[in-house]
């Protein structure tokens, strides 16, 4: 969720360095006009230190920003530093090109606009004070005439900054909240509620990602042994227990092993692991084999245990409609073997499963290779 903001935030940000580059290359003509009304009173030297440094700072600026990674201390102070560069460019400008009745005063408007997008209301309306407390010190210090048409000006710029800090703010803190309870909607939806697992659905979602973006990755299909036996026995209320904890086991057990783990349906899981490491997937389902057959649940003063079998393919190419099936035999296997079993199979798509050859290791662990 974050991710995208960033992504959103980020294309966001290479508008206005446009936009300032924009203002940055137009600033010399509007004050050569600017300074051919009135030769005395705009200063090509002041504006020449101004406009160096402004070049200086976007040239600078703009290289971290597509150099550096989004969500770095780099970036964070590149981006949300730029506003203060904004405020004292935008003082200084205003301070050479007329004060209050400079032309250049709307990029107000528009850093207010940025300021919105990182602070939202409070920010916005924050920095719209601390620009009209700006402007007034150039305007009192400018010594421009107080007459009443300076008053209208000067009043009419205030208002319209505290309006575009109010209403910029709101707009952006409204987008954020519906743009997080959409997304909130949608994480529900593709959550068990029983398992806190990521339901069949993202499963199938996250699958044809995986393929359709040449991802290198492992299917696992895994199925709790005469799991009826415990409903039948104990009750639903304690099967729902099981597949809670169960669900706990392998959401934590995948994490270090860059895998994510599925409530495919039932008593079944699913995990996909975005390795190329058989060895460093082999360890992983041992290690969450061994956890589940470690589990002790008491029911009715009555203590028991279970097992888990696991079925699992590799997938090296970006279409496979047998893939789910071709983990669902490995577990079917696993089960026909004896249960608490796993059974993995090196896959290359494309390749008929004639070609394969079976090998056995110790005890209870199969592995299918080429």
């Amino acid at each position: 969720m974050n991710s995208t903001i960033r992504k959103s935030d980020h294309h966001l940000e290479i508008s206005f360095f446009l936009l300032r580059w924009l203002f940055l290359i137009s600033a010399p003509i509007v004050f050569y006009f600017l300074h051919q009304d009135a030769p005395a009173f705009y200063d090509w030297s002041m504006f020449g230190v101004l406009w160096l440094f402004g070049f200086i700072y976007m040239a600078v600026t703009q290289a971290i920003l597509h150099m550096s990674k989004q969500g770095t201390s780099l970036y964070f102070w590149n981006t949300k530093g730029g506003v203060i560069f904004d405020f004292v460019a935008f003082i200084w400008l205003i301070a050479i090109t007329g004060g209050v009745y400079s032309p250049l005063f709307p990029i107000a408007y528009l850093i207010i606009l940025h300021v919105a997008i990182y602070w939202e209301l409070k920010g916005a309306v924050l920095f719209s004070f601390l620009l009209s407390i700006g402007t007034t010190f150039i305007t009192i210090i400018g010594g421009t005439p107080f007459s009443t048409n300076l008053w209208l000006v000067y009043s009419m710029n205030q208002l319209f900054m505290l309006l575009m800090g109010l209403l910029g703010g709101f707009l952006v803190t409204r987008e954020r909240k519906h743009y997080f309870e959409k997304r909130a909607l949608e994480e529900v939806a593709k959550m068990d509620y029983l398992t806190n697992l990521r339901n069949h659905r993202s499963f199938q979602e996250t699958l044809q990602n995986y393929l359709h973006t040449n991802q290198h990755f492992w299917l696992v299909l895994a199925d709790l042994d005469r799991f009826k036996c415990v409903n039948d026995k104990y009750g639903h209320e304690m099967g729902d227990q099981v597949l809670a904890k169960v669900g706990s086991v392998l959401d934590y057990g995948v994490e270090g092993y860059s895998g994510t783990a599925f409530r495919y349906g039932g008593e079944e899981f699913s995990i996909l692991f975005k390795s190329s490491d058989r060895d460093q997937v082999a360890a992983a389902l041992k290690e969450l084999k061994d956890k589940i057959e470690n589990l002790r649940f008491l029911a009715n003063e009555n203590e028991f245990s279970i097992s888990m079998s696991f079925g699992c393919v590799e997938c090296t190419e970006t279409e496979s409609s047998n893939l789910v099936k071709m983990a669902d035999d490995r577990l079917y296997e696993a089960k026909r073997a004896g249960r608490n079993t796993i059974i993995m199979n090196k896959t290359w798509i494309g390749t008929e499963q004639s070609h394969l050859e079976r090998e056995y290791s110790e005890g209870e662990y199969r592995v299918e290779g080429k």
